[in-house]
């Protein structure tokens, strides 16, 4: 089994969708545009972070990287 250096799995409670924070290099991604890695599970969108704490914080809002999730009742973008 592997061993992950560091890799946080989470359920955004406002869009309950999963999201995941991990380096690029643990997920096998490209690390081009940033060492770390939010992905959001539900839907299959990756987007790359330098910095650790830049890939956490769009952990919290998965609106801002998925446009799937933008979609989603409550979703900052869809104030219906």
């Amino acid at each position: 089994m592997e061993t992950k250096i560091w890799e946080e799995s989470r359920i955004n409670r406002r869009l309950k969708v999963e999201v995941i924070v991990a380096t690029a290099e643990e997920e096998g991604l490209d690390d081009e545009g940033g060492k770390w890695v939010t992905i959001c599970l539900t839907h299959g969108v990756i987007m790359n972070s330098a910095t650790k704490s830049k890939a956490y914080d769009l952990s919290l809002y998965p609106d801002e990287l998925c446009e799937e999730c933008m979609k989603l009742p409550n979703s900052i973008y869809n104030q219906n």
